[in-house]
């Protein structure tokens, strides 16, 4: 019994640390347009923000010239600052002018990150739109009763047509025009999947609660044991 609590513990910890760990940021770079453009994201430090003043779109030239800076703005405050994305983040317009950003991260209890961005939209490097939990389903879905759910569970990216294809944490699917930012097709699961998904759930929910309730009977007969000792 001990050792059966142990490794569900061990189980549970290893779950919580693999959803909310990220790598560190790393500097990447994409080619436009046979190498005439080329996209530059630099690494920063982690903070508040991970600010790169530096990012953004130039022409390859010798020294490099700039077309955009890289820019983030959050629900449309007038003050800008630069944020960090991976590049399996984004997707990119052939000549670099648009691209989307797609959220890695998850949702945890309590319900406080219903605000988290899913996915948002860029133009010569400006946010001009922005989806959060909120826009895809009601803060009280059972959804969000499960820890961790991650809000993108699967994307796709058609290049030729700019349209990215995300499949969100209750798997229906939402296709967006990266150069608009606006919804343009959205297929809601079949109802079977919606029950996996739900039995899923429980099941992850049930393993966290006999979890919990086998580290307080462990603590209960330990404390026992003390008492019994003096």
């Amino acid at each position: 019994m001990k050792n059966f609590i142990f490794i569900l513990l061990c189980l549970i910890f290893a779950m919580s640390a693999s959803a909310l760990s990220y790598p560190d940021p790393t500097s990447w770079q994409k080619e436009f347009e046979g190498g005439e453009k080329i996209f530059y994201m630099y690494a920063c430090d982690w903070g508040d923000y991970c600010v790169c003043v530096e990012s953004g779109l130039y022409y390859n030239t010798d020294p490099p010239e700039n077309i955009y800076n890289f820019y983030y703005i959050d629900d449309g405050i007038n003050v800008s600052h630069s944020v960090y994305f991976y590049e399996g983040q984004v997707y990119f317009s052939d000549d670099g002018m648009y691209f989307a950003a797609v959220s890695i991260g998850t949702l945890g209890l309590p319900l406080e990150n219903k605000g988290s961005f899913v996915t948002s939209f860029y133009e010569n490097g400006r946010q001009f739109k922005k989806y959060t939990v909120t826009d895809f389903t009601d803060a009280d879905s059972s959804s969000f009763n499960v820890w961790p759910v991650f809000l993108v569970s699967e994307r796709e990216f058609d290049s030729e047509n700019n349209i990215l294809s995300i499949t969100i944490f209750d798997d229906t699917i939402y296709r967006f025009d990266i150069t608009t930012g606006g919804i343009i097709e959205t297929i809601e699961p079949e109802e079977e999947n919606i029950a996996a998904q739900n039995f899923a759930n429980t099941a992850v929910l049930l393993m966290i609660m006999i979890g919990l309730m086998s580290v307080v009977m462990l603590i209960t007969r330990m404390n026992r044991r003390n008492l019994n000792r003096i």
